[in-house]
């Protein structure tokens, strides 16, 4: 599986703590790999969590002897300057000094449920988003309709006077239904 094109910076530090090598890779699992296979001795990597994560942990971690994947925030220090090369420079001195706060990925079914129940809970949360401006459509034009029924009866947009409301109302509307068909069970 290919990851979407990214460019991912490493930074091997050799045991004296000095930085012996800084390179950029594309996000290609074979490039970083073969980077990774290039490096002799112990190898110890971290990156911040991101939507590359697991992808990323299925790639590297057979080549390394520690994998920690981050939570940049919990570390006072990292949140100054940011860019990439010192993003990258900060991560790998928090690393070797044993300060990074790691956050959970071993690919395991309790990770696939953690997963799974992170992204039911973010479309409840995008229900209630799209229902509040949905329903606020009708309150600002005097019209108080309470219950279910506003969400379930989409005639009810004819009686909204503006145009544009009742088009933004449609839109709504068919928002929350394909949002409603996905909380459905497969």
């Amino acid at each position: 599986m290919q990851a979407p094109v990214r460019d991912l910076r490493f930074l091997p530090y050799g045991r004296n703590g000095r930085e012996i090598d800084h390179v950029v890779l594309e996000t290609n699992g074979a490039v970083i790999k073969k980077y990774l296979r290039s490096i002799d001795g112990t190898k110890k990597l971290t990156f911040e969590e991101c939507e590359l994560s697991r992808w990323l942990y299925g790639i590297v971690s057979p080549e390394v002897d520690e994998l920690v994947i981050c939570n940049p925030v919990a570390n006072k220090e990292y949140k100054k300057a940011k860019t990439d090369k010192l993003d990258a420079r900060k991560l790998a001195k928090l690393l070797r000094g044993g300060f990074l706060v790691p956050v959970f990925h071993d690919g395991s079914e309790r990770e696939l449920f953690r997963n799974l129940m992170s992204s039911y809970q973010d479309i409840v949360e995008e229900g209630i988003r799209l229902k509040n401006r949905y329903k606020s459509l009708f309150r600002k034009n005097g019209q108080r309709i309470r219950g279910e029924a506003l969400y379930n009866d989409e005639s009810l947009l004819e009686g909204l006077p503006r145009s544009e409301d009742r088009f933004i109302g449609t839109q709504l509307y068919r928002l929350l239904e394909n949002l409603e068909q996905s909380r459905q069970p497969v």
